[in-house]
């Protein structure tokens, strides 16, 4: 059921069982045999767990247990799926779809940034300030940058400001674009000027029915657009990645 500030994704039992009669009949014809003999139960196993599920209320996100702004929690587990270092196991899965979906959208892009990850340092940082600013004139969501780790300077980096319910703050997309420096850490030095970039990008993120960013150097994209290519990448190799964050994703997926 969708609604216009939830979109509606599978329950988490029968997203697993489309995705292992997906793996069986990738296997072997025995296997899907073998699968076909036992879906009754399975079936039957699924019914009476949702079932189950409709006998008590609807448990609370995650998301709605935490306390403080709905906003930085988002881009607090935003950033921990995107960095291919953290332990939830995707590797750079999301972030390579995060970054294919940056070279679909922004027009302006080199394109292909995904494919030079496995061989680049990625860093990332929330509440980037702009360099030589006060922090009370407004720091950005969240910055990605990457490239080899013996270079100085990271060579592209992606500048996001996210949006779940407040709107766009007055001239806040139009003034980090003309920012110059951030304060940004790579390898001990905490100045990233755009100058030194060979590709950057800005990039907003908003409710679907929301106005796009004032600044005309930002490409805004939708939360829907963010789900359905995180939610294709992990449908591509749902038995790669651990059980606990794929149920942890899927969480984050009920909330937006």
């Amino acid at each position: 059921m969708q609604t216009e500030h939830r979109i509606a994704i599978p329950s988490k039992i029968t997203y697993l069982y489309r995705a292992i009669k997906t793996r069986v009949e990738m296997d072997s014809k025995s296997e899907l045999k073998n699968f076909e003999e036992n879906i009754d139960s399975l079936k039957h196993f699924i019914e009476r767990y949702l079932k189950l599920e409709k006998k008590f209320e609807r448990p609370k996100s995650i998301f709605s247990v935490l306390k403080g702004p709905k906003e930085a929690k988002f881009q607090y587990v935003l950033e921990y799926f995107l960095d291919p270092k953290q332990s939830h196991g995707f590797k750079d899965a999301i972030l390579k779809a995060f970054l294919d979906l940056v070279d679909v959208k922004d027009r302006d892009s080199f394109g292909d940034i995904s494919s030079r990850v496995q061989s680049h340092h990625v860093e990332l940082q929330t509440e980037v300030g702009i360099y030589g600013e006060e922090e009370d004139e407004g720091r950005i969501d969240l910055v990605l940058a990457g490239g080899p780790s013996s270079q100085k300077s990271p060579e592209w980096a992606i500048f996001v400001e996210l949006k779940v319910g407040a709107s766009e703050g007055e001239e806040q997309t139009k003034r980090y674009a003309r920012a110059r420096s951030w304060n940004f850490n790579w390898f001990g030095k905490n100045r990233l000027d755009v100058s030194d970039l060979n590709e950057y990008h800005y990039i907003y993120v908003r409710k679907e029915r929301e106005s796009q960013a004032a600044s005309e150097d930002f490409t805004s994209i939708s939360w829907k657009d963010l789900i359905d290519a995180f939610k294709n990448r992990i449908d591509r190799g749902i038995f790669d990645y651990p059980h606990r964050s794929v149920i942890q994703f899927l969480d984050f997926f009920c909330v937006l």
